[in-house]
């Protein structure tokens, strides 16, 4: 029987070793025979430096004064499959560096790690299955494409697509305990897992992903791997556990390389992008199971809406905020175009989630506009352009339009050069007399512009994909 929850396997290109498993009391004498109990391919190494500005401010000022280099290694590996009566119970992978001086910063042996030990790469977005992908996430991406190019014929460049797949085995699979990992802040890490009492693992797929410090002189990141595992045998009659281990750990070495990312090519700078900011109106009225139910609300009548308007999901980079979110859209869009589109998807969604509610559960947004150059930094986005499109979501000026508007379930602000430049040269089925300019004012903040606010009426019509009336 073939196990569904396998990866594809990993191209020949990239493996370390393909190597047999033995049965631990197998393995002490020499000229004893050791039958072969399951085998493993393990991946070689893949290691890229990571720049500067992914780093925290201690990790910057580390590499600065004391010449180390910071790099990002995935490591991987995929179990055989066993015949029927036997079953993956436990499992230890170990990596050993050369070099004593190494230190493992952070280290992940599941999903969680896709983000925890530095963050997405600008531009990328983690692969995920439909099994785990989580409401506000991005959909799903094929082992070996890059987010944007899935489907369309395009194919990633070979770096990007080994990266993807090591990325992958790092995917929690349902029923699958947590690894724990180990190591921390030494030259030998890894991970463990152990299966629940009669429920054996789900998988056959691992992976490791590990902020690594080095010496600024070391050329290569070198060193050894193992593996060893528990399998359960059962039959009519009788079931055991056993051991099942690499009989020597398999070594490696490879160059490290003076460029960053995972696809080989150095990290985006500041670019000019359209953000979108989105807050929802008197949040705190909501008990926590109401705010939990309106956060899904806000992320499925955003996430709709963007996709009725043309946008790329994989494309936006989101950043959750509880009660509201920002989206920084792609590069390059045809905002003449995306902007109306957008405006008239939010309020058909935004009327659909409605519909159904009852008074105290409605959900009202404010919605701010703003574009400029902005960048991606290690903990978040930076430029004028995040912040202003913050301070205009947040001023009296714009929350008072909401609440001067009983019945209205939307307001949209836009900065100055949004309605100058798209607004006002009558895109879309935006009307520009619609819009009336108010002075956006956060005298704590320092900050003081002009914005232009729209309240559409609700929208009078049945539930279904037609265009409002």
């Amino acid at each position: 029987m073939t196990d569904q929850t396998a990866e594809p396997p990993l191209p020949d290109a990239e493996i370390l070793a393909r190597s047999d498993l033995y049965g631990a009391e197998q393995l002490l004498g020499p000229g004893t025979q050791r039958p072969r109990e399951t085998g493993v391919d393990v991946a070689r190494p893949y290691v890229y430096l990571v720049p500067g500005e992914m780093l925290s401010p201690a990790l910057r000022s580390r590499a600065a004064t004391s010449g180390v280099r910071h790099y990002e290694a995935l490591f991987a590996f995929d179990l055989d499959e066993l015949p029927p009566d036997r079953h993956y119970t436990g499992l230890r992978f170990e990596v050993r560096l050369t070099d004593d001086d190494a230190l493992a910063l952070r280290l992940g042996a599941g999903e969680g790690a896709l983000e925890d030990i530095v963050g997405p790469w600008p531009g990328s977005t983690p692969a995920t299955t439909p099994a785990t992908t989580t409401p506000g996430t991005a959909p799903a991406t094929t082992p070996g494409t890059t987010p944007g190019t899935a489907g369309n014929g395009l194919e990633s460049t070979p770096a990007e697509g080994r990266f993807r797949r090591l990325v992958n085995r790092l995917r929690n699979v349902p029923g699958d305990p947590e690894p724990r990992v180990f190591g921390a802040q030494r030259p030998a890490f890894g991970f463990t897992l152990t299966a629940d009492p009669g429920r054996p693992l789900a998988r056959r797929s691992y992976g490791l992903r590990v902020l690594l410090e080095l010496p600024g002189d070391v050329p290569d990141l070198a060193g050894s791997l193992f593996v060893s595992t528990t399998i359960s045998r059962v039959r009519r009659t009788w079931s055991d556990v056993f051991d099942a281990a690499l009989a020597t750990a398999e070594t490696f070495s490879e160059v490290l390389p003076e460029v960053t990312g995972p696809a080989s090519r150095p990290v985006a700078g500041a670019a000019v992008r359209l953000c979108v900011a989105t807050d929802i109106e008197k949040y705190s009225r909501f008990t926590d199971v109401a705010a939990l139910r309106a956060q899904e609300r806000l992320v499925a009548v955003l996430t709709a809406a963007r996709r009725r308007a043309g946008i790329d999901e994989t494309s936006v980079d989101l950043q959750e905020q509880g009660d509201g979110q920002f989206a920084v859209l792609p590069p390059g869009i045809e905002e003449a175009k995306v902007i109306p589109d957008l405006v008239r998807a939010l309020r058909m969604e935004l009327h659909d989630v409605n519909a159904d509610l009852n008074a105290d559960a409605v959900l009202r947004l404010r919605v701010a506009m703003c574009r400029g150059n902005i960048r991606r930094g290690a903990n978040g986005y930076v430029g004028t352009t995040a912040i202003a499109v913050h301070r205009m979501l947040d001023a009296p000026t714009v929350r008072a339009a909401l609440q001067d508007e009983k019945a209205a379930m939307l307001v949209l602000a836009v900065s100055d050069s949004v309605f100058m430049d798209v607004i006002a040269q009558g895109s879309g089925d935006l009307d520009p007399a619609d819009f009336q300019p108010v002075t956006a004012k956060l005298p704590e903040k320092g900050f003081e512009e002009t914005a232009w606010i729209l309240v559409p009426p609700p929208l009078r019509r049945p539930k279904d994909p037609g265009l409002p009336r």
